[in-house]
């Protein structure tokens, strides 16, 4: 194998190819962005994801993004973090999906938790 992308958190985490953000504060769209850019013209094969292995790269990158600008939205949009929360599990099948496999861990709850938090604080200010 080569062309393995290690992105850490910053590409998200994944199981099963759902896909769903690690943003916990501060989070900065812009720069989230742009580093997935980077990751993009590296022309990765495989994406080996620091929490829930390793896919073929296809459009994952490209899925970060749109999931991080319809997020930011929905964040937008909502008053709190348990507003922002049922949006996302109402639109987004794969966080609905992703839940599924950490129901059971109260650890995994918080920090998805604390990555929506992220969110709503970077379109607050």
């Amino acid at each position: 194998l080569d062309r393995i992308l290690f992105p850490g958190d910053s590409a998200g985490m994944c199981i099963n190819r759902n896909l769903v953000l690690a943003t916990p504060p501060p989070f900065n769209l812009q720069l989230f962005l742009s580093s997935l850019e980077k990751m993009k013209k590296l022309e990765p094969a495989y994406i080996a994801y620091t929490h829930f292995g390793m896919y073929e790269a296809d459009d994952l990158l490209e899925k970060a993004k749109k999931k991080a600008l319809s997020w930011s939205e929905m964040a937008r949009n909502a008053k709190e973090l348990d507003e922002l929360k049922r949006t996302l599990f109402e639109e987004d099948e794969e966080v609905r999906d992703f839940s599924k496999f950490y129901e059971g861990s109260k650890i995994m709850k918080e920090w998805v938790d604390i990555g929506l938090e992220g969110i709503l604080e970077s379109v607050k200010k």
